[in-house]
């Protein structure tokens, strides 16, 4: 149901729970990911691999959302979160450079993208992203596959074929 209301929304919970957003703005985002076959089971390990606490309860996501009330990229960039990202960084070798790299040429924000391995990094502009992309290119060389990318302002409806 997520991809079907052409709206912008966020999944919460188990991603069962939809919040349509009243407001959204589309920004920039760097991808990268290693290049080759991904690990059969990938994301069977990495969920088997996460470890929760009993005190770990869910975490808000009001900061998020308020970050896109207000438009406010830097907001955004600093509520970043992913439970499984610790796991990855463990798991999957490239992703913490790739995290770390983004972050210290200037990304706003980085994160692991779901169950990983591709990491994301929140730029300010497309010029930015692009000057980002080199830099990943030039670092990481043919181990990495990267792109420039805007988020959209609406999902786009089903294709009729």
């Amino acid at each position: 149901p997520f991809f079907l209301s052409g709206k912008p929304s966020v999944g919460i919970g188990k991603g069962h729970e939809i919040i349509v957003l009243r407001k959204y703005f589309p920004f920039w985002v760097v991808l990268a990911g290693p290049v080759g076959t991904p690990q059969s089971n990938k994301t069977a390990h990495v969920y088997k691999s996460l470890k929760l606490g009993l005190t770990e309860g869910p975490r808000p996501i009001t900061i998020t959302l308020a970050a896109i009330e207000t438009k406010s990229i830097k907001s955004l960039s600093g509520s970043l979160f992913n439970r499984l990202e610790n796991v990855v960084l463990d798991w999957a070798p490239l992703a913490r450079p790739f995290k770390e790299f983004m972050l210290s040429q200037g990304a706003l924000g980085a994160l692991v993208s779901g169950a990983g391995p591709t990491v994301f990094g929140i730029v300010q502009d497309k010029k930015q992203g692009l000057r980002l992309e080199k830099k990943i290119r030039d670092r990481f060389g043919a181990a990495v596959w990267v792109k420039v990318v805007k988020t959209l302002s609406r999902t786009p409806g089903p294709r009729r074929i």
